[in-house]
């Protein structure tokens, strides 16, 4: 993992030659970064001291990496069209210690070409308290749109999507999100293959253990939104919010998927 890791040179001009090429390049399977943008960036566009690649990308089949590390967003869609023809598993889920704000994705990334591609998740924050008259971030189509970009005929057979919900009720902002066009994404995706699909939610209060007034029902109305699953039953559904996990119930650790479920 790279984590919080930077370079020190741009040129590398003082470095002896045996260094800078002639040496086997790594071909990593799996890759995780966050706040490792100047390195990142290099590696996918090495100094032109470097005769040979940093990295070879032919490989990669898991890559995880922070949504909400907005420096290192940028260098997201070139790895994905290295990795076209081998990544199966992207998380865009690692927490970011140094930023919590939502950056929108559709204008940075597509799935379009990732022929390969099995299972997508994504962690994001919606909040609902904004200012008045403020334009409200519109998390949830950002998201379809990213969906969107998933070709009809695909492999995805998991799609996992956890969601931190700043805010007080009503959560008018998180609401008014199109929670009914994710899920018309999700059953377009499906095509009428198996699907696994997990969604957690979680309203953020600044107490743990302690319930925000209105939490249970903004959880209801949400998985209410998903009624046109039910005409799917090749998509299996899990959903999760606080009220299971007191129960000694939760989902699934980030980095982790669900085998195919018997119902």
């Amino acid at each position: 993992m790279l984590d919080n890791v930077g370079t020190t040179e741009k040129i590398y001009d003082k470095y002896p030659d045996d260094l800078c090429s002639g040496r086997e390049s790594p071909s990593p399977a799996v890759l995780q970064y966050r706040n490792s943008h100047s390195l990142v960036k290099q590696l996918i566009t090495p100094p032109p001291r470097f005769k040979t690649p940093v990295v070879l990308w032919s490989n990669l089949r898991i890559l995880t990496v922070a949504p909400h590390d907005k420096e290192a967003l940028p260098y997201l869609q070139p790895i994905l069209d290295a990795v076209c023809n081998t990544l199966e598993e992207l998380y865009l889920t690692d927490l970011d210690r140094f930023e919590s704000k939502q950056v929108l994705l559709a204008e940075l990334m597509s799935l379009s070409n990732l022929s390969n591609l099995r299972v997508f998740a994504i962690f994001a924050i919606i909040n609902s308290n904004k200012r008045r008259n403020a334009p409200c971030l519109a998390v949830i189509y950002d998201i379809n749109t990213v969906l969107g970009t998933i070709p009809k005929a695909n492999k995805i057979t998991n799609l996992s999507f956890k969601f931190n919900i700043i805010g007080r009720r009503p959560f008018r902002e998180c609401l008014e999100q199109d929670w009914v066009g994710m899920f018309d994404e999700i059953i377009r995706i499906s095509g009428g293959k198996p699907l696994e699909l997990e969604l957690a939610m979680a309203v953020s209060t600044e107490n743990l253990g302690v319930d925000q007034p209105g939490e249970g029902q903004l959880y209801t109305d949400i998985t209410n939104k998903s009624a046109s699953l039910l005409d799917h039953p090749q998509i299996c559904a899990h959903f999760w919010n606080p009220t299971f996990w007191a129960r000694g119930v939760g989902p699934l650790p980030r980095g982790q998927v669900r085998g195919r479920c018997r119902r």
